[in-house]
Parts: structure tokens; sequence; C-alpha cells
């Protein structure tokens, strides 16, 4: 994986974009500032979640940037397609995990509750 301003890479089966690239530690890790292209947070602000949210990460620059069964299912889910045939029991926990998280802050938020 490029540590590269621009590039986009995948941590935890999480797209981020990178902003910047920092220094590298004794464990042969880098530190970068990124935002999430995949994974939401959720705000009082912003009930239903956003994406674009910046945070800092160390990672082994020699880590695949493959996503996972898990991961490829929640991503599936969080675009809003429908859940493919024929995968893996991950796949389907990952699209079933972000699917319940989509619909428990989408319950909060109409019923006026704080994440």
């Amino acid at each position: 994986m490029k540590l590269v301003e621009g590039n986009t890479i995948f941590v935890d089966g999480h797209g981020w974009i990178i902003d910047n690239v920092f220094n590298t530690n004794d464990k042969g890790e880098t530190c970068i500032q990124v935002r999430a292209l995949t994974k939401k947070r959720f705000t009082r602000a912003r009930p239903d979640g956003f994406l674009g949210w910046q945070t800092a990460l160390w990672v082994d620059s020699n880590n695949s940037d493959e996503f996972d069964d898990y991961a490829r299912g929640e991503y599936d889910c969080l675009l809003g397609h429908s859940v493919l045939k024929n995968q893996s029991d991950d796949y389907y926990n990952g699209f079933a995990d972000q699917y319940a998280a989509e619909q428990i802050a989408t319950h909060k938020s109409e019923k006026g509750l704080t994440l």
C-alpha cells in the first residue's frame, strides 16, 4: 500500500483517503491523517451519520489493502447495494451489522433520542 497524499487505503475494512503522511515509529508504522470514505460517524448534530470526518491512524505500510468478507458485506450495505447471494457467513454478518446500525440510528433520530 502506498502511503501518499490523495491515495485511498483500506484499514480494518474501511476506506480512507490520505490527507497527510507524517512520521514512522520504531515499529515500522506510519502516522497518517485521513478522511473517512466508508465509515460513518454518528453525532447529535448528524444523527444519521456522515462520511468525510477526519482522524489519524498508525498503519503498517506492508499490510494488504483488500477488503475481507465482513468488510465487503458492511461496505455493500453502506452503499445501499442489495445483499449478494452465495457469500460467506462473514459477508452476511458484516452486511447485517451495518444494516442494524443504520436502522437503530434512524429509529433513535426519529424518536428524538441522542445517539
